[in-house]
């Protein structure tokens, strides 16, 4: 995938990159925080933003505590410089360009601060520490949530469990990624 991923921005400039399922529980968080820990491993730059505000689970996977972040960044509550973690804050011994901004306290009216234009000045704001952004968001099937955040993406990956999803939740999720016209880079089969 990383070299997918690496073979992608050169040959199309794909720098921000969105990771979604069409139902939850088919692993996109994990293969969007493995996807960005190996790039970052493979000496890249790379900014890891937990984009799915109504169940951010990737602090949950790097070891995070509950703590502010994009939620509270949208509803101006604080400024991103000061909830983006980098490696050191997450205790990874690496010397690796990694940073993360988690998703913040859950909330269940996402859409409505996605929908902010903010939220494109903040992906850009990243966008300059990084070689590549990662955004893990809500699942594409069931919210509008991913399709807010898929404006700003260059391309999508999309993971698919194994005899999970039905097929046309699938498609439907990637149509109501930027009302389908959203490159896609390709799909991970997990399970």
């Amino acid at each position: 995938l990383r070299h997918k991923v690496a073979a992608s921005a050169l040959r199309s400039g794909h720098r921000v990159i969105l990771v979604t399922s069409a139902l939850a529980g088919e692993g996109k968080s994990t293969v969007a925080a493995n996807l960005a820990l190996s790039l970052a491993r493979q000496g890249r730059k790379v900014v890891l933003m937990d984009c799915d505000l109504r169940h951010p689970t990737d602090r949950k996977i790097l070891g995070v505590q509950e703590t502010w972040g994009l939620r509270e960044v949208l509803e101006e509550k604080e400024k991103v410089q000061n909830v983006i973690l980098d490696r050191t804050k997450l205790s990874i011994k690496e010397n690796i360009s990694f940073f993360f901004l988690p998703g913040g306290k859950p909330i269940r009216d996402a859409s409505r601060l996605l929908g902010k234009k903010q939220l494109g000045e903040i992906i850009e704001a990243v966008k300059s520490l990084a070689d590549f952004v990662i955004l893990d968001s809500a699942p594409a099937g069931l919210l509008t949530d991913a399709g807010l955040v898929a404006q700003y993406a260059d391309t999508v990956i999309c993971v698919i469990r194994k005899d999970y999803a039905p097929s046309r939740d699938i498609l439907e999720g990637l149509e109501n990624l930027n009302n389908g016209t959203l490159p896609v880079m390709g799909g991970i089969l997990n399970g």
